[in-house]
């Protein structure tokens, strides 16, 4: 049915077992926006140069192109291309304190990782394995770095995603380094916000301004206790999909699910 699962695959069957169908078995692929993908990719791009002491604002400049962009969006990405070189220009500032208050440092980034998860008591293995890719590795914690529209709190824990990839991180480090990391780190930045100023001739101009907690920075950590209750959800998941379960409906059904849109595409 599938092959290996990933943090996404597994967030998206608990999230609404019909959008895995129709995203990863079916493979029907819905018009969607490009923007957030290819800025968040350039972002991602940048922090990467800027650990291994390359040019950042080039790595964003690299990946962040209008030909990329469906031509209906093409109108933004002036706009875009400018929150970017903000928000890359205030990491640059910022690195020196997510060293000092967070420990975050060091050129391991963008790494793919592959494994096959497997109880920590029983030694019993996954059928199939796990991929995906970190961000950032550090010896005693996994980082992944996020984009926003705006200020984020501690109910990120309450995202079914965030939880799913998070534990997954967690699982990896485990079975890779032999031991639990102490933090799985979650670093957002924040996109600049659009500020009206009154000028010397009390005209009003738009600026872009960041906010003041442009950077934030949320951890997290789990217990064996966790990654065994995880294991066991996993094994749940990968047996409801190997047996074609797709019908089932989740008590907490997204209101904004994309399942309504692919059935809206096949007219169901």
């Amino acid at each position: 049915m599938i092959d290996r699962f990933s943090a996404t695959k597994i967030g998206d069957y608990l999230s609404c077992p019909k959008l895995f169908y129709y995203r990863y078995i079916a493979k029907i692929e819905l018009p969607t926006s490009k923007q957030a993908l290819v800025f968040g990719s350039a972002v991602h791009k940048a922090i990467e140069e800027a650990w291994n002491n390359r040019d950042a604002h080039a790595g964003f400049d690299r990946e962040f192109k209008i030909e990329k962009l469906d031509v209906s969006e093409h109108n933004q990405f002036n706009g875009l291309f400018e929150d970017g070189h903000i928000m890359v220009d205030n990491f640059l500032k910022q690195m020196s304190w997510l060293t000092s208050e967070h420990g975050v440092q060091g050129r391991d980034t963008e790494r793919f990782i592959r494994t096959t998860f497997v109880h920590p008591d029983t030694g019993e293995p996954l059928q199939i394995p796990m991929s995906g890719k970190v961000d950032q590795l550090l010896p005693d914690a996994v980082i992944d770095y996020k984009t926003s529209k705006g200020k984020k709190d501690d109910s990120i824990w309450q995202d079914l995603g965030i939880r799913i990839q998070s534990l997954t991180y967690s699982y990896w480090f485990y079975q890779e380094m032999g031991k639990l990391p102490k933090r799985i780190l979650y670093i957002y930045l924040v996109k600049p916000e659009v500020k009206k100023e009154k000028q010397d001739d009390k005209s009003i101009k738009l600026v872009k301004r960041l906010p003041s907690e442009s950077i934030q920075v949320f951890s997290t950590t789990y217990t064996i206790s966790d990654l065994i209750s995880y294991f066991e959800e996993v094994k749940i998941v990968l047996a409801k999909i190997e047996n074609r379960i797709f019908d089932e409906k989740p008590a907490n059904h997204p209101y904004w699910c994309q399942c309504k849109d692919y059935e809206m595409l096949l007219k169901i």
